[in-house]
């Protein structure tokens, strides 16, 4: 989307919450997720707990929540999780804060499908709580590297295009997954989504591609997008937990 699209988008009236909470909902996240958590400015979001933690990856994550679910939900009563984790196992940093993919061999998606589902097996111990995992963003190594004045960073543009591939792979099986468990991802990508025309021909198809531009430094959403995401998220809160 463009920035004129993102703000129509925010302009649209929200419903209040209404009914009874029957679930608490607890976002489980890397630093993405505290980028959404500072644009909370309404009570209805003010309900959500975020467990955030820069650098995190999916082991890091899930280690934790097994290691304190049982005392979250004897604090919080019964929970409804999302997860949204995944950057941090798809890239990795070198000393300089500098950041490539992690693995380019084809079944490195099935190695971070089998992490997340670490995370359903977790929870169907305890079926009066619910389960989402989100789908991961589109980012950029080469805006990324562009932030931390790499010399070249438009020498990371094939791996912008073999990471695109492995994260519309892994959203694949989040979405389908989501499903089997009766749960649903926001689009997060929607709001990146553009198309941009390949030639001046009527009939000449449009390539499909994702605006960065919105991102402050290629992986973490400016304020705009932290927003329409953020709305996106209480929009599934208030169906997954109120009644």
């Amino acid at each position: 989307m463009s920035v004129t699209k993102l703000v129509k988008f925010l302009q649209t009236e929200r419903k209040p919450f209404s009914g009874t909470q029957q679930l608490t909902s607890a976002i489980l996240s890397d630093s993405k997720g505290s980028y959404l958590r500072d644009q909370v400015v309404n009570k209805s979001d003010k309900n959500i707990i975020w467990w955030c933690r820069g650098g995190a990856t999916i082991d890091d994550r899930y280690h934790w929540l097994k290691s304190n679910i049982v005392k979250q939900i004897e604090q919080l009563g019964n929970i409804s999780v999302y997860i949204f984790l995944g950057t941090c196992n798809l890239t990795s940093k070198n000393k300089k804060g500098e950041i490539g993919l992690t693995s380019q061999q084809a079944h490195f998606t099935d190695e971070i499908i089998s992490k997340l589902g670490q995370f359903v097996t977790l929870l169907k111990k305890y079926p009066s709580s619910k389960l989402t995992i989100l789908e991961i963003p589109v980012y950029s190594i080469t805006e990324w590297n562009r932030y931390k004045e790499h010399k070249n960073p438009e020498t990371f543009q094939d791996q912008d295009n073999q990471l695109q591939k492995q994260i519309e792979t892994i959203n694949e099986w989040i979405h389908t997954t989501n499903q089997e468990l009766g749960s649903r991802s926001p689009l997060f990508n929607h709001h990146l989504r553009a198309r941009k025309q390949q030639s001046r021909g009527k009939h000449k198809p449009c390539k499909k591609y994702y605006n960065v531009k919105l991102y402050k430094d290629g992986i973490h959403p400016k304020q705009l997008l932290a927003k329409a995401w953020l709305a996106e998220i209480v929009e599934q809160v208030q169906k997954d937990c109120w009644a």
